[in-house]
């Protein structure tokens, strides 16, 4: 490694630092005659103001920096009215020393950056030196502790370096960030302005995927009713008294009749079919024993009618119309033998049958006979039994 080449960075870091400080101090003594002037500005005029006048530094300024030298006898006369020529003169005078300042700052410019160069490529080079001193010392395993101490102080002394030009790469670096170039001219940055007014707004970006769905909200008003819909269609028909679903047609009932105006009773034999015709319509064949009244006892009984049923579902409503044959089977049994023997008769009958079981049923009738003889004598009586369905 060239330490050379370490060392002679920081006296052209120095002279780059003087260098710029000197765009800003003007030697008096030693700078060219101004425009317009036969002879530089004198050291102090003549007639300068006194410490403390409100344009004493103004004057010093202008004066270092060649825009005013005063008169030939080395007076300012401060007081004396400006004339346009010299009002020329000055302006001239400012205008060559903008340009002289910013060709200067232009040149310390590149003279700072060559200065940064050169110390970015010895911190470069320093850093490979200490890498490669590392290696030297971890593969010596048997040197002595003499050398060992030897290497180390070599070490940190160049790691000294290396933060000394650290140090000093960033502080050019932060120098050169704070100039910058506008319109031309090589300005020091000033400090930042206040935030100017937003601008107009910008078009709306692309629509962004939907977000996470939201509670539900809670339940509005109730809308106004809408119109009734078409009706549907009819649903199975219901249970009804009056419905005979499962209901068996044939049947075979006994039981036992009274007669109201003998106040006698009797034994009833009744064999039926309800559905011979249609669902309502059937036959019924009757056989009463000991019937009593118009008869004495001993008598029997065959009649049979035509049915119409009005069937439900435990309760059905019937009536009959017919007729039948009365003869006696004990001629000794009483007076009126001759005169009901063997006679015919018409019968009509109204009943209910309650059917709490399928096959089972409880009827209740009552029956009126019509007998076809001289005296034209009617029979009434009232029935009740059980019937069976098969």
């Amino acid at each position: 490694m060239n330490h050379a080449k370490v060392w002679l960075a920081r006296p052209m870091l120095l002279a780059a630092a003087g260098l710029s400080l000197s765009v800003f101090s003007v030697s008096v003594a030693q700078g060219p005659v101004p425009i317009g002037a036969i002879q530089p500005a004198p050291g102090r005029y003549a007639d300068a103001p006194p410490p403390g006048f409100w344009a004493t530094e103004a004057l010093r300024i202008a004066t270092e920096a060649g825009i005013i030298v005063g008169r030939p006898d080395g007076t300012f006369d401060g007081f004396d009215n400006l004339t346009r020529y010299e009002a020329a003169v000055i302006i001239a005078r400012l205008l060559a020393y903008v340009d002289g300042q910013d060709s200067m700052l232009r040149s310390d410019l590149g003279i700072l950056q060559n200065a940064i160069n050169e110390l970015a490529s010895a911190y470069r080079d320093l850093g490979i030196e200490v890498s490669t001193l590392r290696d030297i010392l971890d593969s010596k395993a048997d040197r002595s502790e003499l050398d060992v101490k030897a290497d180390r102080a070599e070490l940190a002394a160049l790691e000294g370096r290396i933060d000394t030009l650290v140090g000093e790469i960033s502080r050019l670096q932060e120098l050169l960030n704070n100039i910058s170039t506008s319109d031309g001219i090589t300005t020091v940055e000033g400090p930042p302005g206040p935030p100017g007014p937003p601008g107009p707004p910008g078009p709306s970006g692309v629509e962004g995927p939907p977000g996470v769905e939201g509670p539900p909200g809670p339940v509005g008003p109730a809308g106004p009713a809408g119109p009734a819909g078409p009706a549907g269609p009819a649903g199975p028909q219901g249970d009804s008294i009056f419905n005979a679903e499962g209901r068996s047609p044939f049947y075979v009932g006994v039981g036992a009749y009274y007669k109201p105006n003998s106040e006698s009773v009797g034994f009833r034999l009744n064999v039926g079919y309800d559905q011979l015709l249609m669902p309502a319509v059937g036959v019924r064949a009757s056989f009463d024993y000991a019937q009593v009244g118009a008869l004495e006892d001993g008598a029997l009984t065959f009649s049979g009618n035509v049915t119409y049923t009005l069937p439900g579902r435990v309760v059905d409503g019937y009536a009959g119309v017919g007729g039948g044959y009365t003869f006696n089977i004990d001629p000794s049994a009483g007076a009126n033998f001759d005169r009901y023997n063997e006679e015919f008769f018409g019968e009509l009958l109204i009943g209910v049958e309650y059917r709490p079981l399928d096959l089972f049923g409880v009827f209740v009738e009552g029956e009126t006979s019509f007998y076809f003889n001289d005296n034209n004598d009617t029979l009434s009586r009232i029935v009740g039994g059980l019937t069976y369905r098969f």
